[in-house]
């Protein structure tokens, strides 16, 4: 307990220094990011909607755009699948910490009483996987934020090691499904009839009963994906309490170098498993993507930071 004590107190002493206090004070930064994360979801996710037989056709292994015959969809693929997500993730642990922040200034347990939130998160999630859409995020998310949430009353020394066991345990899950899939030899899967008609002329009763019966299946991304939630969720948390996010000289030199690595080794990381062929997904989805999304939170701050010196000072 005393471990717990001391670390939260050198978390809120920090705070005042490198984020603005709970009682007041959003970051502007947090407000375009989150705007930016959602409509990027859609721009990965409008390519589900339009393909013939959408969340079945996935499941049958519906072939991945080919950049040199359709590379228009290649393109916005390439920008968007798994970066946008990653961001949200990330944005998600930040939400956490604020919320965390929150109890502490009002007295209110923690995680007690997150527990709640995360449980209607859940709920909505369920609700909207199986009248909406099969992929959704935030049934991955409430789990992932129960044990975080957990996280945070712990000592920085814990959450930094199950960071790195998290992400570590990812990669290699995701490097051992390339491998599998690089020697699997077998033709890739073909869109069946009925998988199309569901969706040009099935209703909509019939589409909730396929995802019911297909929900294992459906599901399984948050599954497979959990080690890289758990990173992301704490990311959130650590670069949020460095100042990340803050319109502060430590902020925007966080934000510039993100932008430089990010995109100097993710961009160049995620071509090469594009050009590479479908056996190369999981790796470009689940590895390389997150190191761009952290270069696109970067360019992103860094372009509102340009932005906020251009523009007059107020005169009195």
């Amino acid at each position: 307990m005393a471990g717990i004590s001391s670390d939260s107190t050198r978390a809120s002493a920090h705070a005042t220094s490198s984020r603005p206090s709970p009682r007041g004070g959003r970051l502007p930064l947090l407000d375009v990011l989150r705007g930016v994360a959602i409509l990027g979801t859609l721009m990965t996710n409008v390519w589900i909607f339009a393909t013939p037989g959408s969340e079945w056709a996935f499941l049958q292994g519906a072939p991945v755009a080919d950049p040199f015959e359709e590379p228009v969809e290649a393109i916005f693929r390439f920008l968007a699948d798994g970066k946008f997500l990653s961001l949200l993730t990330i944005l998600f642990g930040v939400g956490l910490a604020i919320q965390y922040d929150s109890a502490q200034l009002h007295g209110t347990p923690w995680p007690r009483g997150y527990r709640p939130r995360a449980l209607f998160l859940f709920a909505e999630g369920t609700l909207h996987f199986v009248l909406v859409f099969g992929f959704d995020v935030l049934m991955g998310y409430a789990a992932t934020a129960l044990l975080v949430a957990r996280l945070l009353v712990r000592s920085e020394r814990v959450r930094r090691v199950l960071m790195w066991i998290s992400t570590s345990l990812h990669v290699a899950l995701m490097s051992l499904i390339t491998l599998a899939l690089l020697a699997d030899d077998s033709e890739p899967g073909q869109i069946s009839a009925d998988s199309v008609d569901l969706y040009a002329h099935g209703s909509w009763p019939d589409q909730i009963g396929f995802r019911l019966e297909n929900a294992v299946a459906l599901r399984m991304e948050p599954v497979v994906s959990f080690g890289l939630l758990v990173f992301l969720f704490l990311l959130g948390v650590r670069l949020y309490r460095a100042g990340a996010f803050a319109p502060t000289e430590r902020g925007r030199r966080l934000r510039a170098r993100m932008a430089v690595w990010g995109l100097g080794l993710g961009l160049p990381f995620n071509a090469a498993l594009t050009l590479g062929g479908e056996d190369f997904f999981f790796l470009g989805r689940y590895v390389a993507a997150p190191v761009v999304a952290l270069g696109y939170l970067g360019l992103i701050g860094v372009v509102l930071d340009r932005g906020g010196r251009r523009r007059p000072s107020p005169t009195a």
